[in-house]
């Protein structure tokens, strides 16, 4: 009886042995079910302090790999991250790297060099996700980019994954670790459901969307449980005589956190008009309106290049911002943004440049000017140059 059980298990095993190895070329990654690319850049940086210091000279090489498999139709496998090699004494304290420490070691040369190159390798992984897309239905879950925003700069509807708009070098934005359910109920309308998960309750975020077409028009309702807050917030995308405009807004009413202070409903809000004109200028503005905002002083504390959230699109109440674009050639784009708080009149500007140099290979180049008097939102940063060469590869 034990023979016959064994040997009944060995066929079994033998039969799904071979439907399995019949099966491994749709599974195993190829060119038809799998997407691969990425880019290498090198970003040489140059920072002006705004009090007339010392100029800072740093580097970042930068190495990005985007992936993404489909072993059956209805399956997707994602994964996407970048490491990032920072060089520059001055991004440094000496005594991270000085002397005889063991992160720098011990040169023992007639010429000390141990300073010659400081350097710290930084990766993250930002996608990590596996997607299941039976029917109408999306199911995604893992890390992953859910972006509920429609204007092209500030986006208070973008609860989960808040990207800051002075990172020019993170074209990809952050993603978040949820459990994402997608539901197309038209060609032009979607419900959706996501659960971001997180270590604390400030950081998670549990709503639901609608988004659909109506006169031309999408619009987008949305709420759910933002941190410790109930939140609401719509949104809409269309067109003013030829002009892209677009809006959102969100309101937010604390319900979790019992040191909440101000029990009323505050509003983040903004709004966007673009327009590309025959000969291939293109004008954009937005303004912003943030309740969590202030209009006085900013604090020496306040990092405008980190921090961001839906609710802290900027630390001030009012943000203004303008750009303008023009394709001189089809291998050459240059531009101009600009941003400035009304309250303080410190201001932003960031003219730039882009070139196609070969097919996969491409040069730009960046300025970051801050103006402004003390504790004002633009006039405690240095001013930034950055030129970036960029390689990109791919199946």
């Amino acid at each position: 009886m034990k023979k016959g059980k064994f040997l009944f298990l060995l066929a079994i095993l033998f039969f799904e042995t071979v439907r399995v190895s019949a099966a491994l070329p749709a599974w195993f990654p190829s060119g038809t079910n799998t997407e691969f690319g990425g880019y290498v850049k090198e970003l040489p940086f140059f920072q002006f302090p705004s009090d007339g210091g010392e100029t800072d000279a740093f580097n970042v090489v930068h190495f990005r790999v985007n992936t993404k498999w489909y072993p059956v139709d209805v399956m997707s496998v994602e994964a996407a991250g970048r490491l990032r090699l920072f060089s520059g004494s001055s991004l440094f304290p000496d005594s991270l790297f000085g002397g005889e420490g063991i992160l720098s070691g011990t040169d023992r040369g007639y010429v000390d060099l141990t300073d010659a190159w400081p350097s710290v390798l930084f990766g993250d992984i930002d996608r990590a996700n596996l997607g299941f897309s039976p029917g109408n239905f999306i199911f995604t879950l893992g890390r992953q980019r859910i972006n509920w925003g429609t204007n092209f700069i500030w986006n208070p509807n973008d609860w989960y994954n808040t990207y800051n708009f002075l990172d020019f070098d993170y074209e990809e934005r952050p993603g978040a670790d949820a459990l994402r359910i997608q539901y197309f109920t038209g060609a032009t309308s979607v419900a959706e459901l996501a659960l971001q998960a997180a270590k604390k309750q400030r950081d998670r975020t549990l709503a639901a969307m609608y988004r659909f077409n109506i006169f031309n028009y999408d619009l987008q309702f949305q709420g759910g449980l933002s941190g410790n807050d109930v939140a609401a917030g719509f949104s809409w995308a269309g067109q003013i005589g030829g002009a892209g405009f677009r809006g959102e807004a969100s309101f937010y009413y604390p319900v979790l956190d019992s040191d909440e202070k101000d029990e009323y409903v505050k509003t983040v809000a903004g709004v966007s008009i673009d327009y590309t004109f025959p000969n291939s200028l293109f004008l954009h503005g937005e303004a912003l309106y943030n309740r969590y905002g202030t209009r006085g002083d900013i604090p020496f504390s306040t990092n405008i290049f980190s921090d961001v959230s839906a609710r802290n699109l900027l630390p001030s109440r009012f943000g203004l911002f303008a750009e303008a674009s023009y394709i001189f050639t089809p291998l050459l784009t240059g531009s101009l943004a600009a941003s400035m708080n009304p309250d303080d009149f410190s201001f932003y500007f960031a003219p730039g440049v882009q070139w196609s140099v070969f097919q996969n290979l491409d040069f730009s180049a960046v300025a970051q000017l801050f103006f402004g008097e003390d504790r004002t939102l633009y006039g405690n940063s240095d001013h930034l140059l950055a030129f970036t060469f960029r390689w990109s590869f791919g199946l």
